[in-house]
């Protein structure tokens, strides 16, 4: 049942970015996500996290998929491929979460800025890999809300920071 939890979470996530824009689905997806891991042991926790992460992007990058088709002259084959490699190699930073979080019931506010954290972190590692790769950054998903007051003296990581520490306070 939690894989089909973890599927709705993913899928909540990429609702909250354009052109959908329902923006506090992304705190929904972080409350079910932190449910879901919270008692899980690091490795199965690492996978959910894994998992969560690749549905997020093969929802969220399918595109490319279709450009490496339109314009890189690949066949679907190939194409799918690249994409497939593209989107695993984005997704294992999320790994890190789940190998360093500690429930967050031990030391309430110490794990929940952990978690926050370590989101913030992978997010960082998967922006810096290829050059930069910013998309679907939870921070970029709350554009035109209230955190826009935020974005230009903290950027987008702050705001990611705080998405998940409210998220994570509010799943207790």
């Amino acid at each position: 049942m939690n894989w089909i939890y973890l599927l709705f979470s993913a899928a909540f996530y990429i609702l909250s970015y354009s052109p959908f824009d329902n923006k506090i689905l992304i705190f929904v997806s972080f409350i079910i996500l932190i449910v879901i891991i919270e008692n899980l042991p690091s490795k199965k926790k690492a996978l959910h996290l894994f998992i969560y992460a690749f549905i997020i992007h093969l929802l969220g990058v399918s595109w490319v998929s279709q450009s490496l088709l339109t314009y890189g002259s690949l066949d679907y084959l190939g194409s799918l491929l690249i994409t497939l490699t593209f989107i695993i190699i984005i997704s294992l930073p999320y790994v890190i979460i789940g190998l360093l979080h500690k429930p967050i019931k031990e030391n309430r506010l110490a794990n929940i800025n952990l978690f926050a954290l370590l989101f913030v972190s992978v997010e960082f590692i998967k922006s810096w890999i290829f050059g930069g790769f910013p998309w679907l950054l939870v921070g970029h998903s709350q554009s035109e809300t209230i955190f826009n007051f935020i974005y230009p003296i903290f950027g987008s990581y702050a705001v990611t920071y705080i998405v998940i520490l409210i998220s994570a306070i509010l799943s207790k």
